[in-house]
């Protein structure tokens, strides 16, 4: 069974934080482990990534670093994986509970090497959808 990285990239998002908790909990894949990279952020998000992870059975790692943006606490997360598969969420996102379980998949239990995913936005009560078609390539790595 893979397991599979999240990482989490945290800038002034603590009021985000419980519904991406919740996303996490439900999760109907459960090989995972959760990386929340704090990227110098001023809010009160250290505490409550710290009270989740002591409640929570989940595999989580807490990055702390001076900001540098998104890629820079992208970065920081890949570090520190040790998934076979790794994924990113915004921390002002949330999964749907099956979203590990059709990424893998998806990928045809691993077979292809990158992959996108569909995705919804909810704003004021309403669902938008996004339009791209989806689509499995396989994309060979150069090294």
């Amino acid at each position: 069974m893979s397991r599979i990285s999240i990482i989490v990239p945290i800038y002034n998002t603590e009021q985000f934080l419980p519904f991406i908790f919740d996303s996490l909990l439900h999760q109907s894949y459960k090989n995972f482990e959760v990386i929340f990279v704090i990227d110098g952020s001023p809010d009160r998000s250290i505490n409550l990534l710290e009270d989740f992870k002591t409640k929570s059975s989940i595999d989580i790692k807490i990055v702390n670093k001076e900001n540098g943006g998104l890629s820079s606490a992208r970065n920081a997360g890949i570090d520190v994986a040790t998934g076979e598969f790794i994924t990113f969420i915004d921390s002002d996102d949330c999964m749907s509970f099956c979203y590990l379980e059709d990424l893998l998949s998806a990928s045809d239990n691993g077979a292809l090497d990158f992959g996108f995913i569909l995705y919804k936005k909810v704003k004021k009560s309403k669902i938008h959808s996004n339009t791209i078609k989806k689509e499995k390539k396989h994309l060979k790595c150069l090294n």
